[in-house]
């Protein structure tokens, strides 16, 4: 394939090229979050814990025992198959899930570099050669899922990768197999509402439906956020995010300037770049909660919000509370949360 199969809404009137899509009833330009700088949360030092795309370690994926590890954590038992939170240590030897108390944490794989976490369940890829593992609900049970990827996304059933090459988007369906839903792509972004891609040529987005199609919903973006029901994007420029309608490639302002933008159950959140915090959106266009500073990794999940320290010393809970935030870990060099 040379492209993504694409049907325009050709009766949509396309929005200009500094802006994701086309705008509805725009707002004054004022930045994400209007409220007070806050007092941020305390920075601790203690330990925290197609071919087809698995962390080193063995050939059933980043075994390690089933114990809580790093210093500074609570010793626990053998995890269970679920949990709220996941991350790979600072040095990348191991896999870890939160065991939803205190700081406990345990250990339930080996060497890993990034871990996805959602609905389609639990990944982890190898830092060396890429290639991805999927948790199989005890700990050091992986099962090797396919080779390196240039991206993957989750939605809420399905892991979706990106070839090496950006030539083909593929879906995982089952040990080893892969289906291609999709030609080229310069990035992919996933989550409840579905699957969504950039065109390679021109970095539109394009949105792909439930019969397997692709369509054109918008124009190029610096980055897009896809939440339960909503999909967000940030301008080229990065001086306004805006909210897709979910017709055609019409899109609502909803705040001002932000350097990234992040999206789950529990909303759409932005990093102020004049403050350096993150900003929840409250719902109405440009009202935006200061909720603490940004850190190092932001993740959303189903109903709550984790945070990396800036200095990856220490993971944060968002308590859905002002700017209360509480200790759930230490050291990580990166997150995933189904929470």
């Amino acid at each position: 394939m040379t492209g993504f199969l694409v049907h325009e809404h050709r009766e949509s009137v396309a929005a200009p090229p500094s802006r994701p899509g086309a705008t509805r009833s725009p707002s004054p330009g004022t930045e994400p979050g209007a409220t007070p700088t806050r007092k941020e949360p305390s920075e601790g030092s203690d330990g925290a814990g197609k071919g087809t795309p698995k962390p080193r370690g063995s050939a059933a994926g980043p075994a390690g025992p089933a114990v809580t590890v790093d210093p500074g954590q609570d010793r626990k038992g053998p995890a269970d198959a679920s949990g709220p939170l996941y991350a790979v240590s600072l040095d990348q030897s191991k896999v870890l899930r939160w065991t939803g108390e205190g700081t406990s944490w345990a250990e339930i794989g080996g060497v890993a570099g990034k871990v996805y976490a959602g609905g389609a369940g639990v990944f982890a890829t190898d830092p060396v050669d890429g290639r991805i593992f999927r948790y199989d609900g005890k700990p050091g049970a992986w099962t090797y899922a396919g080779s390196e990827g240039a991206e993957f996304a989750l939605t809420d059933s399905k892991l979706y990768a990106l070839t090496p090459g950006r030539d083909a988007v593929m879906r995982y369906d089952s040990p080893e197999k892969w289906t291609p839903v999709g030609g080229p792509a310069g990035h992919i972004y996933a989550g409840g509402a579905g699957l969504f891609a950039t065109r390679p040529e021109d970095g539109h987005l394009i949105h792909r439906k439930s019969n397997g199609t692709w369509t054109r919903i918008g124009n190029p973006g610096a980055s897009f956020a896809v939440g339960d029901e909503d999909v967000y994007g940030l301008s080229p420029d990065r001086k306004s995010v805006f909210q897709w309608t979910g017709e055609g490639d019409v899109w609502n302002r909803i705040g001002g300037p932000a350097d990234t933008i992040h999206a789950g159950g529990a909303g759409l959140f932005a990093t102020d770049p004049a403050t350096g915090h993150i900003m929840k959106y409250t719902g109405t266009p440009d009202r935006w909660k200061d909720i603490g500073p940004k850190g190092a990794a932001l993740t959303v999940g189903d109903s709550h919000v984790y945070r990396l320290a800036s200095d990856r010393r220490t993971l944060w809970r968002w308590t859905s509370d002002g700017t209360d935030w509480t200790r759930v870990g230490g050291p990580a060099g990166a997150i995933a949360s189904t929470d």
